[in-house]
């Protein structure tokens, strides 16, 4: 379609969007974090393929999917990216 950007969207009130956000404290060396080129201190994670309401969602995730890859969406407060 001209002109059409190929996508829905819908306004969204983002007040409570950094309840679910966690801050990497910690890498340790030839973890699967740091293979992952996380960066402690400056990276956050703010979400993943699915849906972290939770502490308990997040550890979960890890726990179920051991040994396997698991998507998330980081964001560097240094880069700002």
């Amino acid at each position: 379609l001209q002109g059409s950007l190929g996508l829905s969207i819908r306004f969204a009130d983002l007040t409570r969007a950094n309840e679910n956000v966690w801050h990497v404290l910690e890498v340790k060396e030839k973890s699967p974090a740091a293979r992952a080129g996380l960066i402690a201190h400056t990276d956050y994670i703010v979400g993943a393929d699915v849906l972290l309401s939770s502490n308990d969602d997040f550890h979960s995730l890890i726990e179920l999917n051991q040994g396997k890859t698991v998507t998330f969406y980081v964001y560097n407060l240094e880069t700002e990216k």
